[in-house]
């Protein structure tokens, strides 16, 4: 008769299945991250072909970053001398009620808590979840008028490929405060700042659209550094 597994076998075995998971569980981690962030540049990308219609269509003028308390992101006809408006109505005008999708509009390695995604109602993007930020400072600018000279065109921009347009924003519009935007780290210091800076979320880098539409992986620090002036605080 065939004898069982004696309990210094069992626990033998035991811990074999824990050394093995204890070394797949980081790998597999690693590559679902990999797949959100993937995800994340798929949104961007397309997030960049909305700021290519709305150039086409507002005589080549990048959207500004906040007009009258609304943001880039909401649905607003147009106000300026030359018609420009807000970007939100080149998107899908309604993404649903409570317990929406968020859509291109929200990275999946961010965990939105879920009291706020109630606040998202109808055709308007106002206290909704957006997890991006616009460049404000220099690319998107607040414009506190009703006239476009503090607005930007695309073809004032002579390095296109370089210039940061839109990144992952840390605590953005998703808990209310901010208005989807990135400052610039030689305007703000952001070792003082909680929100409107870029967010790591993606293995301690940001996923980043450029001007001209490609989007990039690129690390925190190097951001934070204004490395080859991408901020474009010194030329765009």
């Amino acid at each position: 008769m065939k004898k069982g597994f004696t309990l210094i076998e069992l626990m033998v075995v035991i811990a074999i299945i824990s050394m093995l998971a204890s070394m797949l569980l980081p790998a597999l981690s690693s590559a679902r991250e990999m797949g959100k962030r993937a995800s994340c540049m798929n949104n961007m990308k397309q997030l960049g072909i909305l700021f290519m219609l709305y150039g086409q269509d507002n005589d080549g003028y990048l959207p500004p970053w906040e007009y009258a308390d609304s943001a880039w992101y909401e649905i607003s006809p147009g106000f300026f001398s030359n018609g420009c408006g807000l970007l939100g109505s080149y998107s899908p005008r309604r993404l649903g009620t409570k317990g929406f999708s968020q859509g291109i509009w929200k990275c999946p390695s961010v965990n939105v808590p879920a009291a706020t995604q109630t606040n998202f109602y109808g055709d308007d993007f106002v206290n909704g979840v957006i997890t991006y930020g616009v460049n404000n400072m220099h690319v998107c600018r607040k414009v506190s008028v009703s006239h476009t000279p503090f607005l930007v065109k695309q073809s004032q921009i002579k390095r296109p490929s370089s210039i940061l347009l839109l990144t992952d924003e840390c605590n953005g519009e998703w808990h209310n405060t901010g208005h989807g935007c990135n400052h610039c780290p030689l305007c703000v210091d952001w070792d003082t700042t909680t929100y409107s800076r870029p967010a790591s979320w993606h293995h301690g880098g940001c996923n980043v659209l450029f001007v001209d539409g490609h989007v990039e992986h690129w690390i925190y620090e190097d951001l934070k550094a204004n490395k080859n002036d991408l901020w474009g605080h010194y030329q765009l």
